[in-house]
């Protein structure tokens, strides 16, 4: 019997279902595996609005609603959503769903677990464990504080010693608290929490679903004529937020240095974000750069199978404050990655630990394209780099493995061990 059976468990997360980028697919699924184990599971969540930054589709343009999806019990709630970032729209985001989740009755929980960014999913985390009188814990994705700095929100050293304190505040008093990646741990660390309360709980992969996305080579050739990609052309693609911590006018760049030199080189972004209007903007006059809507979940994977690379960037100042959720897309993908990214930051370190792609520096458009033109030249490399990836992801991110390691993290809150 399963130490989660007929127990109550409550998860706050800004970002669920039906958002299929970003950290929504593991706040999801750990919800709907939570329940499958036997768990009474609720959801306390914001409307849909990632990575568009606007609530969608309409039927979300409400003050709450309440819905039952695949065993879970999900309570959405209005929120401020700014359409562009700024440290103060950033607290105003954060303050409205903390205000609104405030007033609401906490869910009958015998855990709680908070997913931050979202500091104030981790402050409703204590909140409500503490209304119920139960035990918490973090699951950190990103660092707030640290990505605030490292990807450019504007005036943020005026609510940085805020916004640090907060992060202590709600992880130091965690039963457990988990993260993504082991750069993370110092951070957590400093913020009170021993390291004996500190495991590492990746973002996963479910493999063999990913695995049907790989296409014929006919099929491949029809999905490559129906995105407008020609057969002389080598696609890079990047997938997923279009943020500032992407930097993606650097990109911007490339593929105006690949115009320059007569390059065969088209570069795809495919997603929304903050940023999209200003990179349409900017890449308006490049026919060699294509900017594509969000697709379903399984049509991503259907599109990055068709591109000869897929790529990852991001500012030079981000360092260590997220590892990039889409890696773990990539490295199922069957291409390999190109990551224009701080040499000794998170991202690289994930990519080379897989040994699935290669690093560039970031900002920095010759280099950039250099690594784009390391892979047409050498398809074995490219080859054995995504082999690689794909060996790693089957290994150490299944979602079999990781969903038990997550069974035995909430586990531990209930038994306070």
């Amino acid at each position: 019997m399963s130490v989660l059976e007929g127990s109550h468990i409550t998860i706050v997360t800004q970002y669920y279902w039906p958002e299929h980028v970003g950290i929504a697919p593991y706040s999801t699924r750990l919800a709907e595996h939570l329940a499958e184990r036997g768990a009474a599971v609720n959801v306390v969540t914001a409307m849909p609005h990632y990575p568009s930054w606007r609530i969608e589709p309409d039927r979300y343009r409400r003050l709450d609603l309440h819905e039952e999806r695949r065993g879970v019990r999900v309570h959405r709630l209005w929120h401020y959503i700014p359409q562009r970032q700024s440290a103060a729209r950033r607290a105003g985001y954060e303050a409205s769903f903390f205000a609104h989740a405030l007033l609401r009755h906490a869910p009958q929980s015998d855990a709680v677990v908070g997913v931050i960014p979202s500091l104030s999913a981790g402050a409703i985390a204590r909140t409500y464990a503490r209304r119920r009188n139960c035990r918490y814990g973090i699951v950190v994705q990103d660092l707030l504080a640290q990505g605030a700095r490292q990807s450019g929100i504007t005036k943020m050293d005026a609510v940085g010693s805020a916004t640090r304190a907060l992060e202590r505040w709600v992880m130091h008093a965690a039963t457990r608290v988990a993260v993504v990646s082991e750069r993370f741990q110092p951070h957590v660390e400093d913020a009170g929490v021993a390291g004996d309360r500190i495991c590492v709980l990746r973002n996963w992969v479910e493999v063999e679903r990913a695995s049907l996305a790989t296409p014929s080579p006919e099929e491949a050739a029809r999905r490559r004529q129906e995105l407008g990609w020609r057969d002389d052309e080598f696609v890079v693609l990047h997938a997923g937020n279009m943020g500032l911590k992407q930097g993606l006018e650097f990109v911007v760049d490339a593929a105006r240095r690949a115009r320059e030199r007569a390059l065969p080189i088209r570069f795809v972004l495919m997603g929304d974000g903050s940023q999209r209007p200003a990179i349409e903007d900017a890449a308006s006059d490049l026919a060699n750069l294509q900017i594509i809507p969000n697709r379903p979940r399984d049509e991503c994977s259907r599109i990055m199978a068709v591109a000869d690379v897929l790529l990852v960037n991001e500012r030079r100042t981000v360092v260590d404050m997220a590892l990039p959720s889409k890696l773990t897309s990539y490295f199922v993908a069957g291409r390999p990655v190109l990551a224009a990214v701080t040499d000794d930051g998170t991202t690289a370190q994930e990519i080379r630990r897989a040994n699935g792609g290669l690093v560039v520096s970031p900002e920095d458009a010759d280099a950039l394209v250099d690594g784009v033109l390391t892979l047409t030249s050498d398809p074995e490399l490219g080859t054995r780099l995504s082999s690689n990836a794909a060996a790693y992801a089957s290994q150490e991110l299944s979602a079999e493995r990781v969903l038990l390691e997550a069974e035995q993290f909430v586990g531990a809150i209930l038994g306070g061990s």
